[in-house]
């Protein structure tokens, strides 16, 4: 990051279109030049989702705790990092300062929740039994899968978003406004994948990478990348031509896409795991709750297909 503030300040100025954050510096300029970014967002505002910075203090606190709260109220919470800014860079002010002098500058994750308020808003509006009070292990588990794919969504989102990332300032705003920071050479990874097999594919290899990952799963082989093919097939989320992988060249360059999600620390992963399970109030430990493969619990759900097809459709293009 290489940019002045007042300079920064100036294009955030000059990119402000309707529903956009006019104090979360970057955010109008990403919604008219990020496609995935300007997607999520119209959606969160379809679906009734509000911005704002009444709640902040407690997000800052605890913010794995707020989800829950976050998606009854449709309040998603955002600093106004560019109020601070203002305030010590007045406009007739000629100082020299760049955005990575500030090491603890405040990020913005409204993007990351957005996601989940999409996410869980097609959820409820698909798979009908959301307010069931769970009894069983059984019930546990299916539980913690479903929340497991709005987690994955809200990543997926987060990595494509990257692949729409071209020009200097977009460069700048969007790893300010997500909670990912993938290297170089995985956004040329997607960048490629994406012309190579197509959007859908790159989506569901992505999708289902961070599916397994939130399922704590510490590697993946190709075997599993063929199991998630076969159901994608049998849903018809993919056709029998797509992510084709008779051919060794394909194999290797979806399983270096498939294996993206393991990025995740695993400590950090086993961490909010934890949490969240104490917070769901799930009765089993975190290795129970994940012991089976998400595949075969997404088999088991009647609309899981249904539902993984409208989170695609939502960012496709």
């Amino acid at each position: 990051m290489s940019q002045k503030l007042k300079v920064l300040l100036k294009v955030h100025d000059r990119n402000l279109p309707p529903g956009s954050l006019r104090h979360c510096l970057g955010d109008g300029y990403l919604i008219l030049h990020n496609l995935i970014y300007r997607k999520i967002r119209a959606l969160a505002l379809k679906y009734g989702f509000k911005f704002s910075q009444d709640t902040i203090i407690h997000y800052q606190s605890l913010p794995l705790a707020q989800l829950e709260k976050i998606l009854r109220s449709k309040s998603i919470p955002y600093y106004d990092n560019v109020g601070a800014i203002r305030e010590i860079i007045p406009p007739k002010v000629q100082i020299n300062i760049l955005l990575k002098d500030f090491p603890d500058f405040k990020n913005n994750n409204s993007f990351h929740e957005s996601c989940h308020g999409v996410a869980r808003t097609l959820r409820n509006s698909i798979i009908t039994d959301h307010k069931k009070v769970l009894k069983t292990k059984k019930e546990e588990q299916r539980r913690a899968v479903l929340s497991a794919v709005e987690e994955a969504f809200a990543n997926t989102c987060e990595q494509l978003s990257y692949a729409f990332c071209d020009d200097e300032y977009s460069k700048i705003f969007l790893p300010i406004n997500n909670y990912q920071r993938p290297p170089k050479a995985v956004v040329s990874m997607i960048k490629s994948s994406i012309a190579l097999y197509g959007f859908r594919t790159v989506f569901f290899t992505t999708l289902f990478s961070y599916i397994y990952s939130n399922c704590l799963y510490k590697k993946l082989d190709t075997q599993d990348l063929k199991k998630v093919r076969l159901y994608l097939v049998s849903q018809k989320l993919i056709s029998e031509t797509e992510m084709d992988l008779s051919k060794s060249v394909n194999r290797k360059k979806l399983k270096k896409l498939f294996d993206t999600g393991l990025n995740l620390s695993l400590g950090f992963r086993l961490l909010t795991a934890s949490f969240c399970a104490k917070i769901y109030g799930y009765k089993q430990n975190i290795f129970s709750l994940y012991e089976n493969d998400p595949l075969i619990i997404l088999e088991g759900e009647g609309k899981a297909g249904e539902y993984l097809s409208r989170l695609c459709r939502t960012v496709e293009f």
